[in-house]
């Protein structure tokens, strides 16, 4: 290459060109695995590292449809892969809504006796309160989606414009966690308090030395024995309002509130702190030890200014309420609305030689969502068009690595909860007469519905992945127990699966392999026995497969496909059982009186017979697609020449180079030259390259013969006789 000077004087120019260029490297294998959790964002693919980090944001299985999500995912992590993990929505107001609470701020003249003390000279006393922060039962809300993306995309510095539903709030409490903790119908939930801070300043004072023993009684701790007297079965009353008020705010949280100013000797306090409003989250339990009597757990609070310019004159920092708790509260979000006017403005006040100060009227459940709110249903029929959001946040083949969709049991639970209205996934129970017996290829089109879209997606969207699919459970379960077994001897394969094999036939992909049993584990939590799809354990046979062999190797057998971690299998099929699927292209699973169980089969779901009919040479060719589409993509805009298709030619021969000296292929050729790259190729800005492959097959028939001959024949007779 020539060197272009720039320098227009004499001396030395020094150019560096950059010639190291070298094949990316793909790492590992990520498994893409979409299902059902009792924590964690919906429909939001985060890539997982670890069992741990897995378990926190997605939570501990509570039903058969979350312990396949589990169990898939922990199988995933345990082998060495990387988790790309999407929540599916359940079918229940959680799924659909937001829990929250309207506040209204107001300057209330309500003056009254709220604790009914005397007041001496240099005291502060709580002596009456106004309407300060107002919420009432109506002001619990169920926020849609559509709403809070509303509040999210009018956020300002100052706040949220909100939605014309929730428009009349000067503040906005939002649920950010979703729980499905009990909710307002229940005895034990969780609430949050709006209260002033005049109490704290109170104790605070008392703490610091002045004399005051009617406050004392504030830091007698947040047991309420008498609380159950204030539930009236739906709400908390405004008893447990004056109570929680009066008798249950702990010294932990006074000494949250900042130092306060006193002012003429002790009898008012800086009028700042007028505009002071605290939040506490509370956990309402059941006492152990007093016979059930409900209590108070104090579980986070917040104080701070509802103006959004005060800050800490020492520090520097923000004590404007809604940025202290959208930085550390973990269980909600909170806005200002930023529509609604400026929030009024207090002065402390004089009347009678009392302060006026001022107090929140209620306490509401917030966190918890009732019993038939948070009922885990599921509509089958909407698993497709929910995978379809799934997928198009990872099409993107540029930012994400993705090597195999994994099903997880996800087309079985939508199979089983595809009835109106949706239905919570019981497998076992179900009546349905589709999810009872398999009758014909309608009885599964919702299963087909959803493994089609997950093919679809790996061959025409992504291109560079496949998928495991499990055959839908009652193909070869009847309810929780196995079609063959002892108390029904007359079962048999053919007649309970095999005839049925053909409905689950027909996908026609070598983007995909069907996996055809089911496998008996123990659940960890319980101590039960349950039933997981193949998938399950099939992906992390790929994983295994990929760490100590190559991706060209067949995932299954002696030496890659063995199961841990079960201890039953749907059905063992003999030899003639295995015939009956082998030849419908559904991989299998035996067990073996010495080796355990085993994984048997390769095949993908392609009909025609070629080399992309078996797992090991799809997954080869997706791999060395991938690698040549990373070295490929820094040739566009690169003159169409010799000289780059040399280049190209010269960056991807390594590769395949490499994958034969490895036994991943007999030989290649590699075609990038005049011969494809004619003149006309050339004037539509194209640049060609082929190549030719003869991918290694796989022995998966043995065939041995033993010949018995004469003393005195000569072997190299008999050999040509015989082979």
């Amino acid at each position: 290459m020539a060197i272009q000077r720039t320098i227009q004087h004499p001396g030395v120019e020094i150019t560096e060109v950059d010639k190291s260029q070298y094949t990316p490297a793909i790492e590992g294998t990520y498994c893409l695995l979409a299902g059902y959790a009792d924590k964690g964002e919906e429909l939001n693919p985060l890539i997982v590292s670890n069992s741990q980090t897995f378990e926190t944001i997605y939570g501990q299985p509570t039903n058969e449809a979350e312990r396949y999500f589990y169990y898939t995912g922990q199988e995933i992590l345990r082998t060495g892969g990387t988790l790309v993990a999407a929540k599916m929505p359940y079918d229940n107001v959680i799924s659909n809504h937001y829990k929250a609470i309207g506040v209204t701020i107001s300057e209330g003249n309500n003056i009254s006796g709220f604790m009914d003390t005397s007041v001496t000279s240099g005291q502060i006393e709580d002596v009456g309160y106004t309407d300060f922060a107002t919420i009432t039962n109506s002001d619990a809300l169920n926020i849609s989606r559509n709403e809070y993306d509303q509040v999210l995309a009018g956020l300002t510095t100052a706040g949220a414009t909100f939605p014309t539903t929730v428009s009349t709030y000067d503040f906005l409490l939002v649920n950010n966690n979703k729980d499905s903790v009990n909710g307002a119908n229940e005895n034990e939930g969780i609430v949050v308090a709006i209260v002033d801070p005049i109490d704290a300043m109170n104790i605070q004072r008392v703490l610091s030395g002045a004399s005051d023993t009617d406050q004392m009684d504030l830091l007698s701790g947040i047991s309420t024995p008498d609380l159950r007297d204030y539930i009236d079965g739906n709400d908390f009353s405004v008893n447990l309002i004056n109570d929680f008020s009066k008798s249950s705010v702990s010294e932990d949280i006074m000494r949250q509130f900042p130092a306060i100013e006193y002012l003429s000797g002790g009898s008012l306090i800086n009028k700042e702190y007028s505009h002071h409003m605290g939040i506490v989250v509370c956990q309402v339990f059941a006492g152990e030890q007093e016979e059930g009597k409900l209590k108070i757990g104090i579980l986070e609070a917040f104080v701070g200014s509802i103006h959004n310019d005060q800050r800490d004159p020492a520090t520097g920092q923000s004590i404007y309420l809604v940025d202290m708790v959208n930085a550390g509260s973990n269980y909600f979000q909170m806005f200002y609305n930023n529509s609604g006017g400026s929030l009024p403005t207090w002065d402390l006040e004089t009347q009678d030689n009392n302060t006026i100060l001022y107090k929140a009227s209620s306490v509401y459940p917030l966190i918890g969502f009732t019993k038939l709110e948070a009922e885990k249903k599921i509509q089958g029929g909407q698993i497709k068009s929910e995978l379809q959001k799934v997928f198009e946040k990872v099409s993107n083949i540029d930012q994400i690595q993705i090597d195999v969709v994994v099903d997880g049991g996800l087309s079985t639970i939508g199979q089983f909860t595809d009835d109106a209205g949706g239905s919570l996934y019981d497998p076992i129970t179900d009546i349905d007469p589709d999810d009872v017996i398999i009758q014909d290829s309608n009885s599964l089109a919702t299963w087909r519905d959803i493994v089609s879209e997950m093919i679809l997606f790996c061959r025409d969207v992504r291109k560079d992945c496949m998928t495991i699919v499990d055959v839908p459970r009652h193909l070869v379960l009847e309810g929780d127990m196995k079609y063959i077994r002892p108390t029904k001897p007359s079962n048999t394969f053919s007649e309970q699966i095999g005839q049925k094999l053909k409905y689950v036939t027909g996908l026609n992909s070598s983007y995909a392999a069907l996996y055809g049993n089911w496998f008996k584990m123990v659940d960890g939590f319980t101590g039960k026995n349950f039933w997981i799809p193949q998938s399950t354990k099939m992906a992390g046979i790929y994983i295994y497969n990929d760490r100590i062999a190559n991706i060209w190797d067949a995932p299954a057998g002696l030496n890659r496909g063995i199961i841990y971690g079960v201890n039953d299998l749907a059905y063992n099929p003999n030899g003639k059982d295995a015939d009956q699927l082998y030849i419908k292209s559904i991989n299998y699973a035996q067990k073996y009186p010495l080796d355990g169980f085993i994984a048997e089969g390769q095949k993908t779901t392609q009909v025609k017979p070629s080399a992309f009919d078996r797992v090991n040479v799809r997954r080869l060719f997706l791999r060395l697609e991938r690698l040549v589409y990373e070295v490929s993509r820094y040739f566009v805009y690169e003159p169409n020449n010799y000289f780059t298709r040399r280049r190209l030619v010269d960056m991807v021969d390594p590769i395949f180079s490499r994958i034969k000296q490895q036994g991943g292929m007999y030989d290649y050729e590699i075609v990038c030259n005049d011969s494809n790259n004619t003149p006309d190729v050339i004037d539509r800005n194209e640049l060609k390259i082929a190549f030719f492959i003869k991918p290694v097959k796989t022995a998966e028939y043995i065939l041995v013969d033993f010949v018995a001959v004469n003393t005195g024949t000569d072997f190299s007779e008999v050999i040509n006789e015989i082979i």
